[in-house]
């Protein structure tokens, strides 16, 4: 609970400028996409309808998104933020401390934040409570025990599930990235997209070379061709085989 208050001068205060491209640019296999946005709209139209039994508990939704890395879970809570028109305030496994008095009492601070700013909360990176428990680690097994409880799962009003993704789904990944970054920096056709979603990357280590092949093309102002992303594509994957070999 927040017991005090002050006041600040704050300069140079501008309108929020919301992202609305970015729910669009959002590449989820089947309906999942759909799923979240109803989710959360019909959310917000229903706020004086259902409750629970007790008063003013039950109003908020949560939703578990799970899957390997680089597949969308943390771009699906920022578009639909940004297509909400509300802040996301995005806690990581971190933040939120070690053992469970600590971690209940960062998550009240933040879920009181939220209500206050109207915000979604997004715990990022969580996998550290939701993985096996071991024979060594008595206090995240206690921190484990309590996210995998079915009283926790009980309370989970969406599931959504990520694979990793389809060579359909990379293409549109590669597609919105170069599209965001410039078409015009780019000499990439059609057929070169079928090719560069034939490497098995996931939607962050794409904008990674996106991001890489920018900065080579930066010095002599050539535009980035579609041998050079291959080729940053294959060293990846050799390098990601490699490290887990």
């Amino acid at each position: 609970m927040l017991t005090s208050e002050a006041q600040f001068l704050v300069d140079d205060l501008t309108e929020i400028e919301w992202n609305d491209a970015a729910f669009d640019h959002l590449v989820l296999p089947g309906n999942e996409k759909e799923l979240a946005w109803a989710f959360v709209e019909n959310k917000a139209l229903s706020t004086n309808h259902f409750d629970d039994f007790v008063q003013d508990k039950g109003r908020g939704i949560i939703i578990l998104m799970f899957g390997p890395p680089g597949v969308g879970k943390t771009y699906t809570a920022e578009a639909v933020a940004e297509r909400s028109r509300v802040p996301l305030y995005s806690m990581s496994a971190g933040m939120l401390g070690t053992t469970p008095k600590a971690v209940e009492a960062a998550l009240d601070r933040a879920l009181e934040l939220c209500k206050l700013w109207n915000a979604m909360l997004l715990l990022d990176e969580v996998d550290v409570f939701l993985g096996a428990r071991t024979d060594t680690d008595l206090a995240r097994n206690e921190l484990v025990a309590g996210f995998l409880d079915h009283a926790f799962q009980s309370r989970v009003d969406l599931f959504l599930p990520y694979a990793d993704l389809t060579a359909q789904a990379r293409r549109k990944v590669w597609k919105n990235f170069i599209d965001r970054a410039g078409q015009d920096k780019f000499v990439v056709k059609d057929d070169d997209l079928d090719v560069l979603a034939g490497v098995s990357l996931n939607g962050r280590e794409i904008k990674n070379l996106i991001k890489s092949a920018h900065l080579l093309s930066l010095k002599g102002k050539e535009k980035i061709t579609m041998e050079r992303l291959y080729m940053l594509a294959q060293n990846r994957l050799k390098a990601l085989q490699a490290l887990s070999a």
